[in-house]
This record gives structure tokens, C-alpha cells and sequence, in this order.
């Protein structure tokens, strides 16, 4: 059985798992759950605030960042997507100070207009003379040297609905001077070709020129401007270095000048590794910043959501319609796809999709993902994951442990046979990854002072650490749900009963 048909027999009209970048979503409108104050990060429009969004990696960050997009579009405000961070050859992180921002982003603003002078048909009585001569100076000076590659780059940065305007531009990639000519004539401009005074005059990217464009933008049909900031992790200077990230935004986001022009808003939508290096540099009292969390309970919503937004028009399916399992089974393995998603529903989707294909793979036909697929799905899901959080040789160095809570001198003695010391660098490196944490410190017997007490939290981690061991068997010896905040605990439960929460702290014995 192939993948579509298995999902055709289920009762879906397509993949409900088959993206996981909301870029791709085309119906992400129907299940999108608005976090608590996504009204105070898409703000008035009228007055725009700019803000800043933090998460980790497979959060919601971008998902978040597309509903501004789509809700932007019916309030009057000019959404652009500032998320691909171009770099000439030898150039560094050090070239990108805020004169290297204020060029793509006043470059791409000024597209902007352009494309609106086109969708909207607008003419020389639209503009003063003085507006028409500043147009002409800036357009000489930031798109003159643009190819087919930079003019696309920037037409699909802007996401208002302009299709006249970009069916135009696509038309006519090849020639920048093409399109501006074109649009010239429609406003009374000279050609190209002529000399303007204001060109002589421009020497380097300007905040007065965002300024000139904000308003010439506002002037022509929009409440104000929104710069979203997104994916700055991502580039191939940055990758998964928060501080390198950061750097990279670093001359935008502390220019409060900037941040806090008339008619324009930055929504910047970051990964939470970089929190420690902006919070150096942070002024909440005038930019605002929030954390974006799900609840399992709004997790199990969006999941839903998700599933009926590719059912067929005469179904209505739920999580528990994909298991061919027990009912009794059913409740317990949503719980596990939350828990092992660690709030992330990217990773929720990657379970379900990896449980799906684990299913194919066994090659039994059944109308549904078997107690084999869910088991296998996880397997292959935390082995894969693990590799993404942590780098190979720490996984290696975790797993010769083969516990997921222990101390020092576990370590040194036990495991390395090195000396305390020794330990204690090995596990400060694993500390430094977020996946292992120090959770108390307990009395160990022939030892007069306690001694610190480690533990993996990260669930996939901890599976992949014990990969050997049957799932079903990791759940029944290694997971417990706090009785106090409901958190999960991974612990090593069938060597000691008794553990603390590293959420809360509520130290509890499982057999009471």
C-alpha cells in the first residue's frame, strides 16, 4: 500500500503530516491557534509597535509570522518578509552592520512602492514633483545594480497581494531598468537615462530614506509597514550558533530610533538560544518582547484542527481515527506524541508522519497505525532527533552511561573511570546542550557532603540513549507524569522510586 492510498482509506483528501514548514501551509488558517497575545503582537496598525517573539526551533515562530502576513493583508497594512540574508563573496558577519540592513530592507520597501504604483494604476497626480525626483534618486541609487535573482528575492519578500504587479516584474526580471522605466512613465518621471540631482547626493543607505518610503507608501493606500524578521538562524553563516545569529541582527535590533518610526513596525520572530545574547542589549520598557509556548491542551486543539482540515468534506477526523489500537491505547499515545514533542508542533507532526511510515514499511495492511508503527515511529523519530540536538560525540559519550539521571562520581567510577574532575568537564559539556540538567542534590551513602544530581530532559535524547530498549518497556520503567504540575519525568525509575520534577520541583516517591 503507497502512502496516498493509506491516507485515502483513512478518509483524508491529502497528507495532514506532510509539511512541517508553515511556509508550505496552505491551509494553515484553518488550524492555527493564536497564542495568548498574538493581538498584542500584530498591534494597531494605525500605531505600530514593533516587538520581538522568541521560541525554540520548530515552535511556531514562522507559522506565527504567516498569520501576521494573512491578517495584515485585510487591515490596511503592508506586510514584507525580511528572512533571506544575502552575502557577496567574503563577506562576514562583521560586514552586516545596519547600513548593510538599511539597504535591503529600503530596498525592498522601495519595490514595494513600485509594485503599488503599478497594481493600483496610479499617475503623476499622485505625486508632487519633489516625491517624483526623490523616487527617481533612490531608485538610481538602490536598484541599478539588481538581477533577475535579487528582483525576485525582493518581489516575493512582499506579500501583499499585488498580482498585476508581480506578474509584471516576473515578466520582466531580466531588466531592472525595464520596469522602472515603465513605472516612470506612469508617474511622470524622465527616463532613466537622464541625470537627477538627488543621486549625487546619496552615499550610503539611509534611515531618512525609509523614512521618504514610509510615507510615500502610507500616502498611496497603507495603514503602515510591517518588517518581519524571521529565520536569521538559518543561513549558512549562522546556522545552529545562537551568538552568530544574534550578531547577525544585532545593528536592527538595537537601533530604538528604528525600531520606533512613525508608520513602521519590526515583529522580529527568533530562536529562544538567542534570548541570552539579546538580553543584554534589551529595553522591554520600549520594545516589547514574549515567549511562545503551547499547552498540551492547545497542542491536541491544533491537532485536531489539523486533521479536519484535510478530511474529506464528509469527514470529520481526530487523532484517535489514524490508530488501529486498543481505545484504551489511544489516549495514552497522544499523550506520548505531546510529551515527545517537547511543546514543538513541528516535532508532533514528524512523530505522526515517521509513525506513518514505519506502518508502510512493516507492510501489514491495516486500516490505521498499528501498536508496531507507533513503537517503530518513535524509535526512528527520537534516533533522528537526538542527532539534530546534540553532536555525535556527546550522544556517544551519553549513551556509554547508560542511565538517564546520575552524578559525578557515577560518571568518573562507573562509567569513564577517570577522576571527578574529569566528570564534571564531561557533564558541563552535556549541560551546555539544554538536554541534561541538574535536578537536586542527594545524600549518597559513605560520602559526607551531598553530591549534585543530573538528569536527561529531553525525552527524545533519553531514547535514543537507551535505543536498545524495547519502547513500551522505556515508558513503563523510565516515564512518570509529575502528580503535581503533570509534567513528565524521565528517570531511571525501576533503579530508584523516588525523583524531584525539574519543573516544579516536587519531589515524590511513584509508588505512593
Amino acid at each position: 500500500m503507497d502512502e496516498a492510498t493509506f491516507y485515502r482509506n483513512l478518509g483524508f483528501s491529502s497528507n495532514p503530516f506532510q509539511y512541517t514548514n508553515a511556509d508550505e501551509e496552505e491551509k494553515l488558517p484553518q488550524y492555527f491557534i493564536p497564542p495568548p497575545y498574538f493581538q498584542s503582537v500584530m498591534g494597531d496598525p494605525d500605531k505600530p509597535s514593533s516587538c520581538v517573539v522568541f521560541a525554540p526551533r520548530g515552535g511556531g515562530k514562522s507559522a506565527q509570522r504567516k498569520m501576521i502576513e494573512i491578517t495584515s493583508k485585510n487591515s490596511g497594512v503592508l506586510p514584507i518578509q525580511y528572512s533571506r540574508f544575502e552575502f557577496e563573496k567574503g563577506q562576514s558577519l562583521n560586514d552586516c552592520d545596519l547600513e548593510y540592513h538599511l539597504m535591503n530592507i529600503n530596498r525592498i520597501c522601495l519595490i514595494a512602492l513600485l509594485m503599488a504604483i503599478h497594481e493600483r494604476c496610479l499617475d503623476h497626480m499622485n505625486f508632487e514633483s519633489a516625491e517624483r525626483a526623490q523616487i527617481q534618486g533612490l531608485c538610481k541609487y538602490y536598484l541599478h545594480d539588481l538581477n533577475s535573482d535579487n528582483i525576485r528575492n525582493a518581489v516575493n519578500a512582499i506579500t501583499s497581494p499585488f498580482e498585476k504587479a508581480k506578474e509584471f516584474f516576473d515578466r520582466n526580471l531580466w531588466s531592472i531598468n525595464s520596469i522602472m522605466e515603465s513605472i516612470f512613465s506612469k508617474i511622470g518621471i524622465k527616463p532613466i537615462q537622464e541625470k537627477s540631482s538627488l543621486t549625487g547626493s546619496i552615499v550610503k543607505p539611509s534611515k531618512n530614506h525609509l523614512e521618504f518610503l514610509i510615507a510615500l507608501i502610507r500616502t498611496v493606500g497603507f495603514r503602515s509597514i510591517y518588517i518581519l524578521v524571521d529565520k536569521v538562524d538559518e543561513t549558512h553563516i549562522t546556522g545552529n550558533d545562537s551568538e552568530a545569529s544574534f550578531e547577525l541582527i544585532k545593528p536592527v535590533i538595537r537601533d530604538l530610533e528604528l525600531l520606533q518610526m512613525n508608520g513602521l513596525a519590526f515583529k522580529f520572530f527568533l530562536w529562544n538560544e538567542l534570548y541570552p545574547f539579546y538580553n543584554k542589549y534589551a529595553r522591554p520598557d520600549r520594545i516589547p518582547q514574549f515567549n511562545l509556548e503551547w499547552t498540551p491542551v492547545e497542542l491536541k486543539e491544533m491537532m485536531g484542527n489539523r486533521l479536519r482540515a484535510h478530511s474529506s468534506p464528509e469527514k470529520e477526523l481526530d487523532f484517535y481515527d489514524i490508530l488501529a489500537v486498543s481505545d484504551d491505547s489511544k489516549n495514552l499515545i497522544q499523550d506520548l506524541v505531546i510529551t515527545f514533542s517537547h511543546g514543538s508542533p513541528r516535532d508532533m507532526i514528524r512523530i505522526c508522519q515517521q509513525m506513518v511510515t514505519e506502518q508502510l514499511r512493516s507492510g501489514l495492511e491495516r486500516h490505521g497505525i498499528s501498536a508496531l508503527g507507533v513503537s517503530n515511529g518513535f524509535n526512528v523519530f527520537c534516533e533522528h532527533r537526538a542527532r539534530e540536538v546534540v553532536p555525535d560525540h556527546l550522544l556517544d559519550e551519553l549513551r556509554k552511561t547508560r542511565r538517564l539521571d546520575f552524578t559525578v562520581n557515577y560518571v568518573a567510577n562507573e562509567v569513564f573511570k577517570i577522576g571527578a574532575n574529569g566528570a564534571r568537564s564531561k557533564i558541563n559539556t552535556w549541560l551546555k546542550t539544554g538536554t541534561v540538567k541538574h535536578i537536586d542534590d542527594i545524600q549518597l551513602e559513605k560520602s559526607k557532603r551531598p553530591s549534585h544530581h543530573y538528569a536527561v530532559i529531553d525525552s527524545r535524547l533519553a531514547k535514543s540513549i537507551l535505543s536498545d530498549v524495547d519502547f513500551l518497556d522505556f515508558i513503563m520503567k523510565k516515564v512518570r507524569f509529575c502528580p503535581k504540575c503533570s509534567s513528565p519525568v524521565l528517570r531511571d525509575w525501576d533503579i530508584s522510586q523516588t525523583h524531584r520534577c525539574q519543573k516544579c520541583k516536587n519531589r515524590w516517591t511513584s509508588t505512593e
